[in-house]
């Protein structure tokens, strides 16, 4: 039996193989404007390795990396939106 690998909606979206609105981007990851947003300028960024669904399970040094974009994306989306915080939801 052929063992075939699972392919990520994200992983797809990072490669550029799927549109998206792109908030900001860096060498590991990407930030892009959710298709079915519950607020405005709801925003995920993604990584650009795979990596399993629960970010809890991810190695330190990714997860920290992880965090450090949040907060750059965070500070974009306060000056563009003209707000004083955002969210950060870990999902």
């Amino acid at each position: 039996m052929e063992n075939k690998k699972q392919v990520c909606i994200f992983c797809k979206i990072a490669k550029g193989e799927i549109p998206s609105v792109k908030v900001w981007e860096d060498d590991k990851h990407i930030a892009i404007l959710d298709i079915n947003p519950n607020t405005e300028g709801m925003t995920l960024i993604i990584t650009k390795e795979h990596y399993d669904s629960d970010a809890t399970d991810m190695p330190d040094k990714p997860y920290k990396d992880l965090m450090i974009a949040a907060k750059k994306v965070a500070k974009i989306l306060e000056k563009k939106l003209k707000v004083k915080r955002v969210a950060i939801v870990i999902e």
